[in-house]
């Protein structure tokens, strides 16, 4: 989770100490997803494939880490944009025999740049951006190291991805508060490190959130 806070805190102090850009608010968000069932090609070393033609996979939005997602947005010259991150999280369900685990728990992290179309009733969000993984497996008893990857922690950048979104704000009494909730579409291309090999799968999910934003200025 803290892979998630470090950005968010980021873009926060830049966008406040930015005077050009105005309208700042932040949201944070829970829900779930369902993941689409994918072709899953595992290569290793000297092994051969595993392929799987209809994985699979769990969300367990509850199970921490949770699911949630996160997004700061900005005004620049009238235009609404976002940085966004969803927790999104992968269980593999129907495994291989040469499969003990496959799972992408920590974080099957969607990070990216939104433009958003604001509308009297509905938003409109179209983004792209990179995937930031942190996966967890063990395949023919080799269980891969989670101490690789960015600062040693298991993270790793993995892909590309890209969302379509609607959602509705509802005012709250409290000033510069609100609630929403939003529905969303995205597809990513990736390639997840595993002992020895990797795992290639495109991963095309919907989602569904419910949570609280602020106005900051």
């Amino acid at each position: 989770m803290r892979s998630g806070l470090k950005p968010a805190i980021f873009c926060l102090a830049f966008f406040l100490c930015t005077p050009a850009f105005s309208g700042v608010y932040f949201d944070f968000a829970l829900g779930g997803a369902y993941t689409r069932p994918s072709e899953l090609t595992i290569n290793q070393l000297g092994e051969e494939s595993i392929y799987i033609e209809n994985a699979r996979f769990e969300t367990q939005p509850l199970t921490n880490p949770v699911y949630y997602a996160w997004r700061l947005g900005f005004t620049p010259l009238g235009q609404v944009w976002e940085v966004e991150l969803v927790h999104h999280k992968l269980y593999l369900i129907n495994k291989h025999p040469d499969i003990d685990q496959f799972s992408v728990s920590h974080g099957f992290n969607l990070l990216g740049l939104n433009r958003v179309w604001p509308g009297s009733v509905l938003d409109w969000r179209l983004g792209m951006g990179l995937v930031l993984a942190h996966p967890e497996s063990e395949i023919r008893g080799q269980v891969y190291d989670e101490n690789h990857g960015i600062l040693d922690h298991g993270f790793h950048w993995v892909g590309t991805n890209i969302q379509a979104a609607v959602g509705r704000r509802f005012p709250l009494r409290y000033r510069n508060l609100y609630a929403f909730t939003e529905g969303k579409l995205t597809w990513a291309s990736v390639k997840l490190p595993v002992s020895n090999g990797e795992a290639v799968m495109d991963v095309v999910a919907g989602h569904v959130l419910f949570g609280l934003g602020y106005h900051l200025r």
